[in-house]
């Protein structure tokens, strides 16, 4: 058997889309992935970086992937592994790592951030044994209509165990901590042993006028994100904006990723918890920060108590995050 490891092109876009369709149909976990024209964009813009593994009558036969938050972080997402069924255990995704190892030494990359497929533990497994740590768990974070073979979910999205891999040292970083996350963000920060500066935020530090953000939709997963940058007097009017338009639209989840290199999380948090937001992971050196990510979705659209939790620390983490949905959801309506 000849296998081939590259790195994708745009021009090859069509190559790995027709890998992934023949492999899951419409089921694949990350839905873009099935849109050439997102692929050829992703990789021009040089965010999205891909190797594959490809056969002797140039069929690609297998995909891992690296997407950028913005070009010139030092994390990436770690994401799109796929190996064709009749190619499994034959070493493939052993290659492919070993490929996809010189674009991390090219973007100089201190770490990967992963989203475990909640059906099962084993990537939980060998994430965890290859040093990764658990940040977190997005209860519907995959569009329900992901399905791998031999494992059953109830009609719902999907949930994802979220992991920190370190791959190399970090900058030092000054974490604004807000006061009612500062224990479970602790914990978390202990066993990832970075080298912060911790500070517990003041929530009656002064604000300035207007809040910094952008919005970001991945359509065909049903997700939109709030990526703040900073946080205005505004914040509060800014969410009612775009949680009115997020009601109006097709998304299904929403999300909040609030930086923490500068002051004003607590209000930030307590804003967003008003409205229903609670708490998600903790996202490493995302844009030059550090970055709590809080979630918000309606509850019969996930199944948290499907999920396979593989370790006790992502039990803890479920357990916590559904507590603290449980108390948003009291105080709201109270």
């Amino acid at each position: 058997m000849t296998i081939q490891y590259k790195r994708l092109q745009a021009a090859e876009c069509e190559l790995l889309v027709a890998a992934i369709k023949r492999v899951y149909g419409q089921t694949y976990p990350m839905p873009e992935f099935c849109d050439p024209g997102y692929l050829r964009a992703a990789i021009a813009s040089g965010r999205l970086y891909c190797v594959v593994a490809m056969n002797s009558e140039q069929q690609v036969v297998g995909c891992m992937s690296t997407v950028l938050e913005q070009t010139g972080d030092c994390t990436a997402d770690g994401s799109a592994l796929m190996v064709a069924p009749e190619y499994r255990g034959q070493g493939i995704v052993a290659g492919l790592g070993e490929k996809m190892v010189e674009t991390y030494i090219q973007l100089g990359l201190g770490g990967l951030h992963l989203y475990a497929l909640a059906l099962h533990e084993l990537v939980q497994n060998q994430s965890q044994n290859a040093g990764a740590v658990v940040t977190g768990v997005l209860p519907a974070w995959f569009t329900k209509n992901t399905k791998v073979a031999g494992y059953d979910y109830p009609d719902a999205r999907i949930g994802a165990v979220t992991l920190f891999m370190p791959l190399a040292p970090l900058p030092a970083r000054v974490c604004y901590i807000p006061k009612r996350y500062a224990q479970v963000l602790g914990g978390i920060y202990e066993k990832l042993a970075l080298n912060r500066h911790f500070v517990t935020d003041d929530s009656a530090a002064p604000l300035p006028a207007t809040s910094v953000y952008s919005l970001e939709d991945k359509t065909g997963n049903g997700q939109r994100r709030i990526v703040l940058e900073r946080t205005g007097s505004d914040f509060a009017a800014v969410l009612d904006q775009v949680m009115s338009l997020f009601h109006k639209d097709e998304a299904e989840v929403l999300y909040l990723d609030i930086p923490l290199n500068i002051p004003a999380t607590t209000c930030a948090v307590e804003h967003a918890r008003e409205r229903g937001f609670f708490f998600g992971a903790l996202m490493v050196d995302r844009r030059g920060s550090d970055r709590l990510r809080l979630q918000f979705y309606d509850r019969f659209l996930a199944a948290p108590s499907a999920m396979i939790v593989a370790s006790a620390e992502a039990r803890f983490l479920l357990d916590y995050i559904m507590t603290d949905s449980e108390q948003v959801s009291t105080a709201i309506t109270a």
